[in-house]
């Protein structure tokens, strides 16, 4: 450990955990083979949490039982009391992400306002931001939403997919795959 009150409570049966930054695992009681990198991770409440690593400031700052976390980024989870087995790379990644699992977010400001969703994936910055806490979702793009005309790739839990498609209209599609706009197949012999 490095850094000041780094691992400063580690209590009970508190094995293999390393930490540099200030504050990081403030109060950790019971919590195990966790690998952190940057101020304040799980620097709140008694922290049980295990095999969680990354690298960044202020994320999972409320940690109880985070298990399985991969971070790379400042403030990403910031409220993942009990998250489990997400991998979110960008600043503000899953920024309130309390409960959610199996997640995954490349870009800044991914997911926003998901506390509870899982499975979901969101690529691009801004990538789900405004989507709230739905379940089995993908994004790609700059900023697509699924509740606002701003999209490029979204699909849905039921499997269907809409390329420059409103997110409207994504649930009423007659096909798995709708795509708004010019498109081209070609065979490839």
């Amino acid at each position: 450990a490095v850094g000041v009150n780094t691992l400063k409570n580690a209590i009970n049966t508190s094995y293999s955990n390393a930490a540099v930054g200030k504050g990081t695992m403030l109060a950790c009681d019971s919590c195990g083979a966790n690998s952190w990198i940057g101020a304040s991770f799980a620097s709140g409440a008694a922290f049980k949490g295990t095999w969680n690593a990354g690298v960044g400031a202020d994320n999972f700052v409320n940690a109880t039982t985070a298990t399985g976390n991969s971070v790379l980024g400042s403030i990403a989870a910031q409220d993942g009391t009990a998250a489990q087995e997400n991998t979110l790379a960008g600043y503000y990644a899953y920024w309130h992400l309390t409960t959610g699992s199996n997640n995954v977010a490349l870009g800044a400001k991914t997911a926003l306002n998901n506390t509870t969703g899982s499975g979901n994936i969101a690529i691009g910055y801004g990538a789900l931001s405004e989507a709230g806490n739905g379940n089995g979702r993908l994004a790609i793009g700059y900023n697509p939403s699924l509740t606002t005309v701003n999209y490029n790739i979204i699909g849905n839990s039921t499997g269907q997919v809409g390329i420059n498609k409103p997110a409207s209209s994504i649930a009423s599609l007659a096909y798995e795959l709708t795509v708004g706009g010019r498109m081209a197949i070609e065979t490839i012999d």
